[in-house]
């Protein structure tokens, strides 16, 4: 169930319950990649080619983890966190920004479990970092058939960063997770669905009347609803069919 209440400094307060974390870095390490690029030629330090990043394609629809291979060049500058903005075009869906272990080689994942990416859809994930402290892999080929490096703001179709892209593993529970979308709506990403039931988004203030927001019938393991966002405090239910 989730609970939403007036916007603050341009945010919705949001409280869920069992909701996924930002990054859950030991869990998403453990489920097998549904995209691997391994080959590395050489690293690039990030803020010496802004924006960098890689475009790829998902395989199945779901939310995910991105990893990128990193390299502690500097280990004495400071700070120590690293941003990932993942979009759809030019269209900003999800930010997360991690602080990485001192000394850290190798890939390090960053979960986006408000996002549902769809298959055959070309997302791109952006690196970002304000000391030169931290470098990414690159491999100098076109290693990777779904994407391209994105480095100088411009794509190279014969070069690719060092990457993975993992879903996010599923429960049996369906979990709700609610987010601000800075236009006076928020979406509700409802994941764990299965395809051919029937879920009902409900809301109420009073937990005695419940208005149906949204009546959907899965097609797979995520569905996604834009509502409105008031001053009132309001709460958040799902209930499905078979």
């Amino acid at each position: 169930m989730l609970r939403s209440g007036p916007t603050v400094a341009g945010r919705v307060c949001v409280a869920m319950v069992a909701a996924f974390l930002d990054c859950l870095q030991p869990a998403y390490a453990q489920e097998p990649p549904e995209i691997l690029q391994a080959a590395h030629s050489f690293d690039v330090s990030i803020p010496s080619a802004p924006p960098i990043g890689q475009s790829f394609t998902p395989i199945v629809t779901s939310p995910v983890s991105i990893a990128l291979a990193y390299a502690d060049l500097n280990p004495w500058e400071s700070p120590i966190t690293v941003t990932l903005e993942l979009l759809n075009g030019t269209n900003g869906l999800a930010s997360s920004t991690v602080i990485l272990p001192d000394a850290y080689f190798g890939f390090y994942d960053v979960g986006f479990p408000s996002v549902c990416l769809t298959a055959g859809t070309l997302y791109t994930v952006e690196v970002t970092t304000p000391t030169p402290r931290w470098a990414v892999g690159v491999m100098n080929s076109n290693a990777y058939a779904g994407g391209e490096l994105l480095i100088d703001g411009s794509f190279d179709p014969l070069a690719d960063l060092t990457f993975r892209v993992t879903p996010i593993p599923s429960s049996l529970t369906p979990s709700l997770t609610l987010s601000y979308l800075g236009d006076g709506n928020a979406r509700v990403l409802t994941t764990n669905t299965l395809t051919g039931v029937l879920y009902v988004l409900q809301t109420t203030s009073d937990f005695v009347n419940w208005t149906i927001l949204a009546t959907n019938r899965a097609a797979g393991i995520c569905l996604t609803n834009s509502v409105p966002v008031t001053n009132a405090m309001l709460f958040y239910r799902l209930t499905f069919w078979r």
